[in-house]
């Protein structure tokens, strides 16, 4: 079962090719419909497809409209009960918006329904925009002091919406979601790592290295190649001679994520996923010459 796991498409594009968040032209508005009867008809062709292709059918004509068709479909995605047709329904919503939408995807974060909210603030995470710092800090806030709920499903639901607050209120260069983000860099990168190094470019600089360096020196194995992976998003040049201090670990994941710290932080450059260990000491070789 699908429940707001951001569509793979979307994550297509990395923080190392992204446009930079000064240069994007933010929506004040979403595009209006050229043919809203037509528009209606195929949410609901989207909605109670009865077969395969009429799903597919719709599916295409509204991708093919655009983020005007996001108003249609936000209501469809509170209450859309049926599993399959949500699943299309995120599809579509997921496809259509970008960068150019993040302060329209705000206006959702306090949406009274959880899967409107955690959706909002997953696709305004993928896209880092400082305009968004104050809505998104609140969106954070207001998740943590939301009750716990006792239903196995509603706590999975609300650990989602955390996540996703976290993640997005980051890449709007807040700290606030920092200690969560940390949890995730240590127990889930396979899942979040993208959308974390994503969201890490927008608080690189002094304040997230002094944060994250006592973890590093602190932390026991798992906590260093977590804390490692953040300063590789987030870190500046203050922490090059504490993470080159680990570049001779007897430890080959904290070798292979110290070296990707260093790859971040001075070249700006992405993780390597795999590295032999034979090349990790080469790699190791070459940076003990330039720091």
């Amino acid at each position: 079962m699908r429940l707001w796991i951001p569509c793979a498409l979307v994550l297509v594009a990395s923080a190392f090719a992204s446009v930079q968040a000064d240069q994007v032209k933010r929506l004040e508005a979403w595009p209006s419909a050229e043919n809203k009867e037509r528009v209606e008809k195929d949410v609901e062709r989207l909605r109670k497809a009865k077969t395969e292709a009429m799903g597919e059918q719709a599916r295409e004509a509204l991708t093919a409209d655009g983020a005007c068709v996001i108003p249609y479909l936000l209501r469809p995605l509170e209450k859309e009960r049926d599993e399959s047709a949500l699943e299309r329904i995120l599809v579509v919503m997921d496809a259509v918006v970008g960068a150019p939408h993040t302060r329209l995807l705000a206006e959702q974060f306090g949406h009274k329904s959880i899967r409107v909210r955690t959706w909002a603030l997953e696709r305004a995470g993928e896209h880092r925009d400082p305009g968004n710092l104050a809505a998104a800090e609140g969106a954070l806030a207001a998740a943590l002091k939301r009750k716990a709920p006792k239903k196995p499903e509603d706590k999975a639901a609300r650990e989602v919406e955390l996540n996703a607050a976290a993640l997005c209120a980051t890449s709007t260069g807040s700290l606030n979601g920092m200690e969560r983000v940390n949890g995730l860099a240590k127990e889930e990168w396979g899942t979040f790592g993208k959308r974390i190094r994503i969201a890490l470019e927008a608080v690189r600089g002094e304040a997230a290295t002094k944060q994250l360096l006592p973890k590093l020196a602190a932390g026991k194995r798992r906590q260093k190649v977590a804390i490692l992976r953040l300063l590789a998003g987030c870190g500046d040049s203050s922490a090059t001679q504490h993470i080159g201090s680990l570049l001779d670990s007897q430890d080959n994941s904290i070798r292979i994520e110290a070296i990707n710290a260093l790859r971040g932080i001075v070249d700006g450059d992405p993780p390597i996923d795999r590295l032999p260990v034979f090349e990790a000491i080469e790699r190791v070789n070459k940076w003990k010459g330039r720091i």
